[in-house]
């Protein structure tokens, strides 16, 4: 993760996720399996 002394987040370390393009019976799925793939700390 990116980010300044000051413990602000660049714009860089944050991840857009839009699940309005997943179907909906996988929605869930692809939500938790983004989430997973995460970084400790990471920020979406």
């Amino acid at each position: 993760m990116s980010s300044c002394a000051t413990g602000h987040v660049t714009p860089e370390a944050i991840y857009p996720f839009d699940a309005r393009g997943v179907a909906k019976r996988f929605r869930h799925a692809a939500v938790f399996g983004a989430l997973d793939s995460l970084q400790p700390r990471a920020i979406v």
